[in-house]
Order: structure tokens, then sequence, then C-alpha cells
């Protein structure tokens, strides 16, 4: 979708997703224990929380095909029709056209 608004895509630095998640829990712990060892004075909160890491290191796809084994459902419009639709419709709301 964010090709369709004109985004431009640049990976920048890949990082496996079990090092973003290690790196977020012990920064998370180590900036609260610093804090709790401080009695508060120190209060820094992580960049990226464990819970963050986790959002962005889930695959977040769908698949029809059991819906399509069992009941024999058919999509009305394709995935790609439909990211195409919401990318027009992004793209006049936010004057992006």
């Amino acid at each position: 979708m964010l090709k369709r608004l004109g985004v431009p895509l640049y990976p920048i630095i890949w990082i496996p997703s079990s090092a973003m998640t290690g790196m977020a829990e012990w920064l998370e712990r180590g900036l609260y224990a610093l804090s709790a060892a401080t009695g508060g004075a120190v209060d820094i909160h992580p960049p990226l929380t464990l819970h963050e890491a986790l959002k962005a290191t889930t695959t977040h796809t769908h698949s029809t095909e059991l819906a399509r084994r069992l009941f024999g459902y058919t999509p009305i419009i394709t995935t790609n029709e439909t990211l195409r639709h919401t990318a027009d419709e992004f793209a006049v709301r936010y004057g992006m056209d």
C-alpha cells in the first residue's frame, strides 16, 4: 500500500527477529531495573519495548484457504485489488494524489 501512495521503501538494515526481541527485552528490563535501583531518579523509558518488537516482527497475513475448502468460499475482490482501493482512498483523503 505504501508503494501505491508513492512512499519509497528502502531497507535500512535487516535485524533477525530473535535479536530484536532479545535486545528489546534486555533494554526494557535493564532500564526499569535502573529506575528501581535509583528510586526513580533515573527514569528513562525504553525506546523499544518487547511488546513493540513482537508487533514489528510478526507477519500479519491471512489466508482464505480453509474457508474455501470447507465452505466453497470465493472472495468477491482480491487482496491486491483491496490494497489498491485502500491506497487510492488514502491518497484522496490525505491529498497524496
